[in-house]
């Protein structure tokens, strides 16, 4: 075997070892979720289409969730109005809560998963902590005993207000806002999630 043969050999087979066929054809995308907890539509996409995408490809993909939605603050954060009013407010701030405190990917996607299946039945996210196995008190805290949870929402608003979207869910891909990118991803996330980051490595 001659010099070249051999190291060619050595770079193919100690290099590299672990890259595959997707790890080749597969970069990572940033998506930014910009929807309401008592949206209909924003229940769909996340339960539908997001959590079951985000099992394959939870490697390629980094999600962020922001629940706000159509929401608008009042005076500063003293309250808020939402479009599928106060129960969707509260919703919105408990995700707030859980996501601000949850720092791991997987945990932030069952708890907004969960939480988006219950709706109101499980309004303040106290089964959905259970699940995870996030102490409830947490939330409580952040919704009743501090100003933590306006200060989220208002955090929530100004990032929603920077895509301004006329429709829930919106979904921002690499920080680029398309309308009609985001339609697209809403009703086929995940073949769109792979044809739009593959060969790019």
């Amino acid at each position: 075997m001659n010099k070249f043969v051999l190291v060619l050999f050595l770079l193919l087979n100690f290099t590299i070892p672990n890259l595959n066929a997707n790890t080749l054809s597969l970069t990572s995308a940033n998506v930014t979720i910009y929807y309401e907890h008592l949206c209909s539509d924003s229940v769909r996409f996340i339960v539908n289409q997001l959590q079951p995408c985000y099992e394959k490809l939870k490697d390629y993909i980094h999600v962020k969730f922001v629940p706000f939605g159509k929401a608008e603050s009042i005076n500063n954060g003293e309250s808020f109005e939402c479009q599928h009013g106060p129960d969707e407010c509260t919703g919105n701030m408990v995700q707030s809560c859980a996501l601000d405190y949850l720092k791991d990917p997987e945990q932030q996607m069952r708890f907004v998963t969960c939480h988006m299946k219950f709706g109101r039945k499980d309004l303040l996210g106290r089964n959905c902590c259970e699940q995870i196995g996030l102490d409830y008190t947490i939330i409580d805290e952040c919704l009743n005993k501090n100003t933590c949870g306006r200060e989220l929402q208002l955090q929530a608003e100004i990032e929603t207000k920077k895509v301004s979207p006329n429709y829930v869910p919106t979904i921002v891909l690499n920080k680029k806002f398309d309308f009609e990118q985001s339609r697209k991803l809403e009703f086929n996330f995940c073949d769109k999630i792979k044809e739009l980051t593959k060969n790019k490595i």
